[in-house]
């Protein structure tokens, strides 16, 4: 297959910002349709020491193997495509197989530390950080965490105080300064999505 060179875009924002949501109206606006990795495919998984997730910090950049990322990166743009880990939330462990993804035009890169890591976050082109105000990030982790992650409202209420809202203010929140493009994502996610699909395009700012 021959080498090609897609554009590299990474998303950032707190947990609950509306990240992957967002990534995906955006992914659906974009004329050629991107490659998406989340960054929670790349958790190291649960230390076998450890038996709750809540007294593990998963918020922390190092429960991601940003090593493993980069090199994937590397085989999609040498190579044009890639094995990326699987993760299961409920097993808080990767799965034993995973898929081959094809790289396309544009990959877009979305996690709450994708611009944590110096060496990542200068790969990419364009850096957009989706900025929400705590209590609506908060609410809409309880309703995911409820929904897809098998988790209890005691354990979410815990992990958000003992590392998530820690986390977001000590690692997350300065990479606001990394970012090309700032938007904000309270209120209609539609106009958000749209401001950065114009933005990826042609650099448009509205």
């Amino acid at each position: 297959m021959d080498s090609i060179q897609p554009r590299l875009i990474g998303i950032s924002g707190g947990s609950g910002s509306g990240k992957t949501y967002i990534t995906q109206m955006v992914a659906a606006l974009l004329p050629d349709r991107p490659l998406v990795l989340s960054l929670d495919r790349y958790y190291k998984g649960l230390p076998p020491n450890e038996q709750s997730p809540s007294d593990y910090n998963f918020d922390h950049p190092d429960a991601l193997d940003f090593s493993l990322l980069k090199k994937n990166l590397n085989e999609l743009t040498e190579k044009g495509s890639t094995c990326p880990p699987e993760y299961c939330f409920q097993s808080h462990k990767r799965k034993a197989s995973s898929e081959i993804v094809h790289a396309a035009p544009v990959i877009i890169v979305e996690g709450i530390h994708t611009f944590a890591d110096e060496q990542l976050s200068c790969l990419f082109e364009k850096k957009i950080f989706i900025s929400t105000s705590s209590d609506v990030r908060f609410i809409r982790r309880i309703r995911r965490d409820l929904a897809t992650r098998g988790r209890t409202i005691d354990s979410i209420i815990e992990q958000y105080e003992n590392t998530v809202r820690p986390m977001y203010l000590q690692y997350i929140e300065p990479t606001r300064q990394r970012a090309d493009l700032i938007v904000d994502n309270d209120h209609d996610p539609d106009i958000v999505a749209s401001r950065i699909a114009a933005y990826i395009l042609d650099g448009t700012r509205f």
